[in-house]
């Protein structure tokens, strides 16, 4: 159950936002673990987990104008409140645990615009503090004697700049400039008991020229950071990461029409381990079969990426991409005896191929053909189509025999009598594939959503009612590459629901024209195996 409220407001001295609601969730997972061996699987572990989530959020934001320029302030704060009630058997083992987690972020944000009389010419000051907080609690149900009782406190200090304006040497032309400063401060606990101390330090800066002659479009920069990451647990200094590096980038972009073009690309650039992985303590789960981890030691990934793309329309596009990657940060599960060990650590190096095709198919095609279709100029909102989408991604692992996989989406939208708009969702992903160290057993994703929409009251009010993996089909099952296991989970995704969505009416054209000021919620990338 989610509910929210956005509040805005404006005048020709100030504005502000408001958003602020609470999301609230009972879900279910079902996972095994057991292992294979001579045409027999034997169970290590068998969890049934009952899980309520609870979020409550608040978000603003303040903008003055102040001359020609503009002052945006804005403060998010965000708590989590979570239980999981988990049932587990295997070989000699029978638990009841109860685990509890929570978590406080908040994050203030002061930026400055300054504005020029060329409304092309662009100059940023951004300051941004971030503070969040995260405690884990797991215990026997009925039971005082705490099993596990791990936390965390972080805080990021980020400040940059960035400036911009037309270059007059070529058509479109622009220069961008910008510098960066940030530094992240991250401790974690278990019992009371500091195990992880990790400062990392980031100052960058870049230059990027962007010019057009006739139908050719051309992006060259680059981007130079130094980092010092260093940092100890409580029985060893980590390896320190004192490096200076230079991160290039380049594109090219022939444009056959306003509509259909051909770009190819370039580009380094670094990815941090997150701190949620580097965390050395357990804050997921554990019996005497299963056991979760970090890795403090992982080193910051290094990217060199390739894309060549052919787009047409906005909609129809066709491309290839490699990113070749050094130290790779994964997810891997190993077994130690009995015991089933998940964490984190770097590949070495890895080469991702991906290559992917989209196509819009508008159902007039069939109806009208295919030059009547072309000469109209149809609202993709309003438009009975078809999209279909299909990827091939292979993980080209060194001494590792890898095969890839196919991802499959299709997606139907069908405006009904009285403007009802009907979408049909469905994703699969073929199995027997590598994802890093992990092989498909069964289709990934296999899930099919409906969803009937209408607008009311001159489209102020928007009702939709929806059924996600209507078929009950999404689940995983994995085997480890190097280990006999078959990890196989299960969640409750098939649901049924409905949503309201209310514009209140205002007759303040300022409120009315003022855009969404708040912040974007950032989000890690956690990988597809996370449960």
């Amino acid at each position: 159950m989610n509910n929210s409220l956005l509040l805005s407001a404006k005048n020709k001295y100030f504005g502000w936002q408001l958003n602020l609601g609470q999301n609230y969730r009972e879900s279910a997972v079902w996972a095994s673990l057991e292992k294979q061996g001579n045409g027999m699987n034997s169970l290590l572990s068998k969890t049934d987990a009952d899980r309520v989530g609870r979020n409550n959020f608040v978000k603003s934001a303040l903008t003055f104008d102040i001359g020609k320029d503009r002052l945006l302030l804005n403060y998010d704060i965000t708590h989590n409140n979570n239980d999981s009630y988990t049932l587990g058997n295997g070989p000699g083992f029978s638990t009841n645990d109860a685990s509890m987690s929570s978590g406080l972020r908040q994050d203030a944000v002061v930026t400055y615009q300054k504005k020029f009389e060329n409304t092309s010419k662009k100059l940023e000051f951004k300051f941004n503090y971030n503070n969040n907080t995260n405690d884990f609690e797991l215990s026997p149900v009925g039971n005082s004697l705490v099993t596990l009782a791990n936390s965390s406190h972080q805080n990021l200090y980020n400040a940059k700049v960035d400036f911009s304006q037309p270059i007059k040497f070529s058509d479109e032309g622009k220069v961008s400039l910008g510098a960066l400063y940030e530094e992240l401060l991250f401790d974690a606990a278990s019992r009371g008991v500091t195990n992880l101390e990790y400062k990392r330090r980031t100052a960058a800066s870049y230059v990027e020229v962007q010019t057009k002659f006739d139908k050719m479009n051309f992006i060259v920069g680059g981007r130079a950071e130094e980092y010092n990451i260093t940092g100890k647990t409580d029985v060893a200094v980590l390896s320190a990461f004192k490096q200076f590096r230079f991160f290039p980038n380049a594109s090219a972009q022939y444009n056959f029409s306003n509509s259909v073009n051909f770009n190819m690309n370039y580009n380094k650039k670094i990815t941090l381990p997150s701190t949620s992985a580097l965390n050395p303590n357990n804050t997921n789960y554990q019996n005497p079969n299963v056991d979760y981890s970090g890795n403090p030691n992982l080193q910051p990934t290094i990217f060199d990426n390739y894309e060549v793309k052919l787009s047409a329309f906005d909609y129809a596009f066709i491309s290839y991409n490699i990113s070749s990657a050094k130290n790779q940060v994964i997810n891997r599960v190993t077994l130690d005896a009995d015991l089933v060990v998940n964490t984190n650590e770097n590949i070495p190096e890895v080469k991702i191929h991906n290559f992917s095709v989209g196509m819009p198919i508008p159902y007039m095609l069939f109806t009208k053909g295919l030059a009547e279709t072309l000469k109209m100029n149809v609202n993709p909102d309003t438009m009975n189509f078809l999209y279909v989408y299909a990827g091939y991604q292979y993980h080209q692992i060194p001494n590792v025999d890898t095969n890839g996989f196919w991802m499959l989406n299709f997606m139907s939208q069908l405006v009904l009598p009285e403007k009802i708009k009907f979408v049909a969702n469905y994703n699969y992903i073929i199995p027997k594939g590598n994802y890093f160290y992990f092989i498909a057993v069964e289709p990934i994703r296999n899930s099919l959503d409906l969803t009937f929409s209408k607008k009311f009251f001159k489209d102020q009010l928007t009702l939709s009612i929806y059924a996600d993996d209507v078929l009950n089909t999404n689940r995983n099952a994995f085997n480890s590459f190097e280990t006999p296991l078959l990890i196989s989970s299960k969640q409750d995704t098939r649901k049924f629901g409905f949503s309201l969505n209310y514009k209140l009416p205002t007759k303040n054209k300022l409120a009315k024209e003022n855009p969404n000021l708040l912040n974007k919620e950032k989000k890690e990338d956690d990988g597809i195996l996370n449960q």
